[in-house]
């Protein structure tokens, strides 16, 4: 089976480190990416295309947020030739671009899939560089990346989780520093307005402000696979389960031993 988590994983810039303080300049590197031939490429097809924050199956997802991001090697070119012209560098070789990642799992295919889109559609070249572990957590809980890779995923289905704590000015998860009063300001209306039809419009209109800002480039949304037996009975799935599909829900698991399939019968000789 193939089920949606309410995961979403993206690129995070530190956006008061320059050039990365160029929303132009961020805005084009978002649009210059090939999500779904990263998706195809290093995940082997597991996943689907984010171009916003809060994923599908949530309460503030919308569909149409972030369509701007969509690859598109033209539109990225202008915005980068825009923000070259803002930055006072004659061609794109002049950039200085750092990504940090952990060197581990299938982040370094990731780096390497990201240096060469960067190379092939908007001629920059892409400084990689590989942290441990421990010191890259340690790195980005101190706001000292530049360009990095992260994830989220729901403590509880509902956009109070998504937005306010990753990009509030000051937030503890905040770190790429990103800071708009507006956002602010909505977040503290969101999170005491008892009318939820308000609440929601409130924080999709947070959403907004913070994709059109673009501190972050949403990459995939992260699904999972698994086989189920068909005699397993009142398996429940929900987006949210942990390590174990259907953790949530184990009391209404039940066996239909009529579906089940019957031992081989095992012979013995001797000799």
């Amino acid at each position: 089976m193939r089920l949606n988590e309410l995961t979403t994983f993206a690129f995070q810039f530190q956006v008061h480190t320059p050039p990365y303080d160029n929303k132009t300049l961020r805005q084009a590197l978002a649009t210059g990416i090939d999500r779904q031939a990263y998706i195809n490429q290093v995940r082997n097809g597991i996943g689907k295309v984010a171009l916003s924050w809060i994923p599908p199956g949530m309460p503030g997802y919308n569909a149409n947020l972030g369509t701007d991001y969509a690859f598109n090697v033209t539109k990225a070119k202008q915005l980068l030739a825009t923000a070259l012209t803002q930055l006072n560098l004659s061609d794109a070789s002049k950039l200085k671009l750092r990504f940090q990642y952990n060197n581990a799992g299938l982040n370094p295919q990731l780096a390497q899939f990201l240096q060469a889109q960067m190379s092939t559609n908007l001629g920059i070249n892409l400084t990689l560089e590989p942290m441990e572990a421990k010191a890259f957590s340690a790195m980005v809980n101190a706001n000292q990346e530049t360009w990095a890779f992260f994830g989220w995923g729901a403590d509880y289905p509902d956009p109070d989780d998504w937005l306010p704590q990753l990009f509030g000015t000051g937030a503890g998860n905040n770190h790429t520093t990103y800071s708009n009063p507006d956002f602010d300001a909505l977040s503290a209306k969101a999170l005491v307005e008892l009318d939820n039809t308000k609440r929601l419009q409130y924080w999709d209109q947070a959403q907004t402000m913070v994709m059109a800002d673009c501190p972050i480039v949403c990459v995939f949304y992260r699904e999972r696979f698994f086989c189920l037996k068909p005699w397993v009975q009142g398996f429940t799935y929900t987006a949210m389960d942990g390590q174990i599909s259907g953790d949530r829900f184990f009391e209404l698991i039940s066996i239909d031993h009529s579906k089940t399939v019957a031992p081989s019968t095992l012979s013995t000789s001797s000799t």
